[in-house]
């Protein structure tokens, strides 16, 4: 039975995290297994919020817990790329529902630590480590997914860690904030991560993930500035990019947003609860967004969208940039929808700017 429960914090990006912490760590297939809740960008589900078990078909269910399959997938209209997180990681997945509030995880976390005879350890993990969030930063954006598996495995016996893997890599806690929160929590740092395994990087050419891209970038040697986001933001990736910090779990609860989700009995309050700290959460966002969504028109590369691709890297380079992800290049140039199509035709046009899982800009 596998010796450690993994629980992706945000979703399915730090699934991929996740990965490439137990790698660098030593685990194995047979080493560890990996929880996670559904909550994808609307350019996979259209459908703003997490999914629930409801709305896949597949799943394998014993007991309270949910097992994602590679014949998994989600109903329609829904969207979810777990299922081949899951076939090609190959790392056993489970589903973590959260409608029923913070009390509903810990309940179905427990019941997956007894279908897995008591793993020796479980980690949650955290890519950029904006779990850390208080609320008090100018750049969150994302924290009441994070907030939920934080406040959740702090629940559990056994000492659970928290692992935060690439501080400062989501873009959300600048490098100082994510030092103090780091600092407060009492954490260690205990591995710079390993170049990603070929499953790792051969994941990155179709998941839209930016923080797990640049984790893999830092972690296989690229330094320099990467654009990022709709909004363009800067990430700067050094030789501390890659580091791997641990605490216990509960170190990190105090002060923190998810502070403030403990005993919450439904997915409502828990965002209710959040918007009394914060007056809005990413669900805000996800809902003005989808009103506007529309279906993707058909993917073209001709010369007026190349000379688009050019004048955006043009203007990010001067802005110091030297990297990009292939998300931000589609974003920038009205080809979100079809940002793999793209990075198809431009590694096809020039393979010697591919830079691992990013776009070189020069």
């Amino acid at each position: 039975m596998p010796k450690v429960l993994l629980v992706a914090a945000g979703g399915g990006g730090d699934v991929i995290g996740a990965v490439m912490v137990a790698e660098t760590l030593g685990l194995t297939q047979q080493d560890a297994s990996v929880a996670t809740l559904a909550w994808e960008r609307l350019l996979v589900d259209p459908v703003p919020g997490p999914r629930s078990v409801n709305d896949f078909e597949g799943l394998l269910q014993r007991g309270n817990t949910f097992e994602v399959l590679p014949s998994t997938r989600a109903c329609e209209p829904y969207g979810s790329l777990l299922p081949r997180l899951r076939r090609d990681l190959g790392y056993q997945q489970f589903l973590l529902d959260p409608l029923a509030g913070v009390s509903g995880l810990v309940t179905q976390l427990q019941a997956l630590e007894e279908l897995l005879d008591k793993p020796r350890e479980v980690w949650l993990v955290d890519v950029g480590g904006d779990v850390l969030a208080t609320g008090n930063e100018a750049g969150l954006r994302s924290p009441l997914c994070d907030a939920l598996t934080l406040a959740a495995t702090t629940q559990l016996g056994g000492a659970p860690r928290l692992l935060v893997a690439g501080p400062g890599l989501d873009g959300e806690l600048t490098p100082t904030e994510i030092q103090d929160r780091l600092r407060k929590s009492s954490a260690t740092l205990v591995a710079t991560l390993d170049a990603p395994s070929e499953n790792v990087m051969s994941v990155l050419e179709w998941h839209p993930t930016e923080a797990s891209a640049l984790l893999a970038a830092s972690a296989d040697g690229i330094r320099g500035r990467v654009e990022i986001r709709d909004a363009g933001t800067p990430i700067d990736l050094t030789p501390q990019s890659a580091q791997l910090w641990s605490m216990p779990a509960t170190d990190a609860l105090p002060g923190s947003t998810a502070q403030d989700l403990l005993g919450t009995t439904s997915l409502s309050e828990a965002e209710q609860a959040m918007k009394g700290r914060l007056g809005w959460t990413e669900l805000d966002h996800e809902r003005r967004k989808a009103r506007t969504l529309r279906p993707p028109d058909a993917f073209r590369i001709e010369h007026a969208e190349m000379k688009a691709v050019r004048a955006f890297e043009q203007s990010a380079a001067r802005r110091g940039s030297r990297y990009t992800t292939f998300r931000r290049v589609a974003e920038q140039t009205g080809q979100a929808r079809h940002w793999i199509e793209l990075r198809a035709a431009l590694v096809s046009s020039h393979p010697e700017r591919l830079a691992g899982p990013l776009w070189r800009l020069s």
